[in-house]
């Protein structure tokens, strides 16, 4: 019988020391850090994990560029670090401006980085917009003469007073730039063969040079002046279109308003004066249409784009300049229906051809060609009808042959040439090579476009030269500067591209 309860009693021994060390086993091994009463502790309860680091990406938006390669960046990066921000900008290009940074805002309101600066990721995707910067000075040009717009808004201009057309008081010339009397800032101006006009920011309008056909619209017909004369005012006007013997302006709303000549029913506001007889010219700007997008001055023509991208002519249809067949002069404006509906700009020589800038890019020409002006690629005098303008395959030969220009961004015209600007800057130049007013080392005329330079922002044609300013800001002419047309103190012509640095 003891046995028995000493037998039980070693077997309840070994069931209790057996439940110890199985209750010993299954419970957790506290780290010193989780020890009660160790460092790391609260009150015995484990602590919260860390929080996961939130990631987040960069993107950049070229902001109305128009050519080149967006910087791209696939990685993300930690909320509240630092970061650098795309150092280079490639080929990123925008015509008329340059790069300066990149900003949180497309409008410039937010912050600003500048390129290969430090930014400190926030909490949620960045979009880190391109920003542009003007690049002055703004130019153009007439028959032997350039103003020049700088950055502080004041007008400049150079050559052959011829006239009174250089604003200055006289008709001297001058062989490097002058700023033009006129009191306050400058906001747009216009150049035309002999005459120039003037938008000041107060909104007041100044016209100078030569008066036939009352086209500075100063309230008489004929008269010159040789300093700037305050006009009537067209409120809002954003440009100005000089032809030879009539003057445009366009607002911003889209109100087109012209002065001087109606010969031909060149103003196309529905009347035709006689060139033998009265003239019956506008002394003071009167209203033609509406809904405008785009406007040029021709010889005794005009030319509008609408709103709605159609095409529109009247005056005189000498040489084709019209592009729409017609025989007899036009005193309205009239549709060219066969542009079709996607014409973004048009531009007219001071002479008898005009150019046409579609929205996809490409480029239409017609008129007088005798020195090939058109770059269609013909040497046929004259063309009735717009055909595209051809360029060079190679861009500076004709060894690749030619094709369909496209890409283009703005145009200027001369009496006798045609200065092309692309969306990427690069300068295209056709026609009549006189003077070298292309820039290029050959005498004979060219009927296809070739490329002359890069780094273009701004491009002026004027009667026999013309002047380009770069992205950086430096200007350069080509061709005739016998009367101080460039502005660099010389009286030669320019057989290459010549910087002109006293007009930067």
């Amino acid at each position: 019988m003891k046995k028995n309860h000493l037998a039980l009693f070693a077997m309840a021994i070994v069931l209790f020391l057996t439940a110890a060390f199985t209750a010993a086993c299954s419970s957790p091994v506290s780290s010193p850090a989780e020890a009660p009463g160790g460092s790391g502790s609260d009150g015995g309860r484990p602590t919260t994990p860390d929080p996961v680091p939130s990631y987040y990406s960069i993107t950049y938006n070229g902001n109305g560029n128009t050519a080149g390669s967006i910087p791209e960046d696939e990685a993300t990066y930690e909320s509240g670090k630092d970061i650098v921000t795309a150092a280079e900008t490639g080929d990123l290009y925008k015509v008329g401006y340059r790069i300066n940074g990149w900003n949180t805002s497309s409008s410039g309101g937010g912050i600003h980085y500048d390129s290969g600066s430090q930014f400190t990721m926030g909490d949620g995707p960045v979009t880190l917009y391109a920003q542009w910067e003007p690049v002055y000075p703004v130019v153009k040009a007439g028959q032997n003469f350039t103003l020049f717009l700088k950055e502080d808004r004041n007008l400049y201009v150079t050559g052959h007073g011829l006239y009174g057309r250089l604003g200055l008081g006289s008709e001297d010339i001058q062989y490097t730039p002058v700023q033009v009397p006129v009191s306050g800032r400058v906001r747009t101006f216009g150049a035309g063969w002999d005459s120039a006009a003037a938008v000041m920011e107060d909104g007041r309008m100044l016209a100078w040079g030569n008066n036939d056909y009352a086209k500075l619209g100063i309230g008489t017909e004929n008269g010159n002046t040789s300093s700037p004369k305050e006009i009537a005012s067209v409120n809002g006007t954003v440009s100005i279109a000089n032809g030879l013997y009539h003057t445009l302006f366009l607002t911003g709303s889209g109100e087109l308003w012209a002065v001087g000549s109606r010969i031909n029913g060149s103003s196309g506001d529905g009347t035709a004066g006689n060139p033998a007889g009265s003239r019956n010219s506008n002394v003071n700007p009167s209203f033609v249409t509406d809904n405008v997008a785009s406007a040029a001055a021709g010889h005794d023509y005009t030319m509008v784009v609408k709103k709605n991208g159609s095409l529109w002519s009247a005056g005189a249809p000498g040489n084709g300049r019209q592009g729409s067949g017609a025989t007899q002069n036009v005193v309205f404006l009239a549709e060219n229906t066969s542009m079709g509906m996607d014409n973004a700009k048009v531009f007219a020589g001071t002479e008898t051809h005009t150019m046409v800038l579609k929205k996809d890019g490409s480029l239409w020409s017609t008129g007088n060609n005798d020195n090939r002006q058109l770059g269609i690629g013909s040497n046929s005098a004259n063309s009735t009808s717009f055909k595209p303008v051809q360029e060079y395959v190679n861009g500076t030969d004709a060894s690749g042959g030619t094709q369909d220009m496209k890409d283009v961004a703005e145009v200027s015209l001369g009496t006798i040439h045609s200065m092309i600007l692309k969306n990427d800057g690069t300068l295209w130049a056709v026609g009549s090579n006189g003077d070298y007013r292309l820039g290029i080392q050959f005498s004979d005329a060219r009927n296809a476009a070739f490329k002359v330079l890069d780094n273009v922002a701004h491009i002026a044609a004027g009667d026999n030269h013309t002047i380009a300013v770069k992205t950086d800001g430096t200007v350069w002419g080509a061709g005739a500067n016998r009367t101080g047309q460039f502005g660099n103190g010389r009286d030669n012509t320019g057989r290459t591209w010549t910087e002109i640095t006293e007009a930067q």
